[in-house]
């Protein structure tokens, strides 16, 4: 079976209230600030990240394939929107707590979701990733879910989910019953 084409690039959602978020750019002192803290815990990191911000906050941040291995920086940020895909990250815990809307970590080495446990996510993407387990996502608000070439082989976590769109190419997924009943 042919895989689908890619979704569409990150989005960040929209901010909740007030105008549209800007780009934090080297002008603004707490993306700068954060920045900084990036590279020191990462190394590798070269600054390529993108943050979007309102009235002085963080929002949303992207920042794929920026050789990302330790997201403690990030701690504490109330990010609505998170692309981290392509980075060597293999936990999340620093995440723990936001009120992440989308979150793409596609083709990370990230193998436990139980710190994302009662997030509003409604987009998550975990295509290429070694996941084995769903744990983690249970009642969640989840609608759309990318986890093409994952390990995954039970979808129960799922179960009276709002779950739209559902990419589960190349997994070894083989029973659907859980999304019984979903729109």
């Amino acid at each position: 079976m042919p895989v689908p084409p890619a979704p569409p690039n990150f989005t960040p959602p929209p901010p909740p209230t007030g105008t549209p978020p800007g780009l934090g750019g080297a002008s603004s002192p707490k993306v700068a600030e954060l920045q900084a803290i990036l590279r020191k815990a990462n190394p590798a990191y070269q600054g390529q990240g993108k943050f979007h911000e309102e009235n002085g906050e963080i929002l949303a941040a992207e920042l794929p394939n920026c050789n990302l291995s330790d997201l403690s920086p990030l701690k504490g940020l109330s990010l609505f929107g998170m692309d981290i895909s392509g980075n060597p990250v293999r936990e999340i815990r620093h995440l723990k707590g936001m009120p992440l809307r989308n979150l793409f970590m596609e083709n990370t080495l990230v193998t436990d979701l139980s710190p994302l446990k009662g997030a509003p996510i409604v987009e998550l993407r975990l295509n290429g990733t070694p996941l084995q387990s769903l744990k983690g996502l249970e009642g969640m608000p989840v609608e759309n879910l990318y986890m093409l070439g994952t390990k995954v082989t039970d979808i129960s976590a799922l179960a009276g989910s709002k779950l739209r769109q559902l990419w589960l190419n190349e997994t070894p997924v083989s029973n659907l019953a859980p999304l019984a009943g979903a729109p």
